[in-house]
């Protein structure tokens, strides 16, 4: 039972304080931070080039490596190890996208490469296009690749045959980056920003809407359901609503002041957002069960540019420019006392709620939420004692500045 009576005169007066309070924790994030999650480096393969972007299909791990493609042997993630290549002149591996049995590689100047990967340890190419300009991004859906060629545009490839691709059709803009689903394709077009074509018909791509702001070079865009997510070097990580595609509007966004944002993964309700510059990188991990409010969740420190990620059922795959493939796990921990939004982080959103929670203002709490209210105000002890009030508070302040861990 809640003392509501017993504790609101005194909470009403001090509430100015909370919030004051409340504003000084969430400026400073990344210091006042309890921890409901964990990241954890479980294995590392040093690839022999600039670690540039990473696809993951099976028990392997397809690294576009810049001057090669290293096929790394995932199957033991502890322990990851290279079991074939694909290196030769001219080859400028910027990005890599896999489906069958085949690999497909945005190669520079050497336009789209085929690789049969049907044995990994002996990957060879097959086929290939060029582009006018440098092939900088592809996607793969069904019969056709799609290729960012940045000043050349799209470039969409019939790839029925992996012997014998050929262009089909293209749409002229600089563009950085391609996702595509279903019978559209958004492009990263720089400087406009996010472009929808559609591809329904691949000889003559149509304009959708071009446009939609971006602060900066786009990297990669992917699509989930109705939400476009973008990561440029600007604004860093956009999210796009796109459920009306003639007329996207910006969401949410999450940025980092020291910019740099290279690659972005979607998995759940967590975006994977690596970024590079001159000082390190950082692997960020954000929480879009809201879009309207992405929440940073953990920080993953790299040594070098963090430039792509990968993200699948267990583990998060992240390339560094020098270290190579870094093999991530991730672990939200439920049910953690403090976590009132249980997601994964104890910060001042829980703090916030609780003090909506013991006011009785705004939606009425579910029982997850008056559970992770109630940690008890004793120092050390988690397990509640069935009152939420000013003690709980203390308590969620401890956690947020780590003062004390719940299990």
């Amino acid at each position: 039972m809640l003392d509501h009576d017993s504790t609101n005169k005194n909470l009403k007066m001090y509430r100015n304080y909370f919030i004051i309070g409340i504003t000084l924790i969430s400026l400073v994030p990344i210091l006042f931070r309890g921890a409901a999650g964990q990241v954890t480096l479980i294995g590392r393969y040093d690839t022999p080039g600039w670690a540039y972007k990473v696809a993951v299909r099976g028990n392997y791990a397809y690294v576009a490596d810049w001057s090669s493609v290293q096929i790394i042997d995932i199957s033991d993630p502890t322990s990851p190890s290279l079991v074939g290549n694909y290196d030769a002149p001219r080859v400028y591996a910027y990005d890599v996208a896999v489906s069958d049995s085949y690999a497909y590689v945005a190669s520079g100047y050497s336009g789209l490469l085929i690789l049969d990967i049907s044995n990994p340890c002996s990957p060879t190419l097959v086929g290939s296009v060029g582009t006018s300009d440098e092939a900088v991004g592809v996607a793969v859906l069904g019969d056709y690749a799609y290729v960012a060629s940045r000043f050349s545009g799209l470039h969409i490839i019939d790839i029925s045959n992996p012997a014998s691709p050929f262009r089909t059709g293209s749409y002229r803009c600089y563009i950085s980056a391609v996702a595509v689903t279903g019978n559209y394709a958004f492009l990263g077009d720089r400087p406009h920003g996010l472009t929808i074509l559609d591809i329904s018909d691949p000889t003559s791509p149509s304009l959708v809407v071009r446009g939609f702001g971006s602060c900066g070079h786009i990297e990669r865009v992917v699509v989930i359901g109705d939400y476009a997510y973008v990561v440029d070097f600007g604004c860093h990580l956009q999210i796009v609503d796109i459920s009306n595609l003639t007329s996207p509007f910006l969401v949410g966004y999450h940025s980092n002041q020291l910019g740099g944002a290279w690659d972005v993964a979607v998995k759940d309700e967590y975006a994977y957002v690596a970024y590079g510059y001159d000082t390190g990188g950082i692997l960020r991990i954000v929480n879009i069960s809201h879009p309207a409010s992405p929440t940073l969740v953990w920080e993953y420190d790299t040594p070098d540019w963090a430039c792509g990620v990968c993200v699948d059922e267990n583990y998060i795959y992240l390339v560094d420019k020098h270290l190579g493939l870094n093999i991530l796990e991730f672990i939200c921990e439920d049910n953690v006392k403090g976590n009132v939004n249980n997601d994964c982080v104890v910060d001042a959103a829980d703090l916030i709620r609780t003090v909506n929670i013991i006011l009785k203002t705004g939606p009425d709490p579910t029982s997850h939420e008056l559970w992770a209210a109630d940690g008890n105000g004793l120092p050390g002890k988690c397990d509640g004692d069935e009152v939420i009030n000013v003690l709980d508070i203390v308590k969620i302040v401890r956690l947020i500045l780590n003062l004390e861990k719940c299990p």
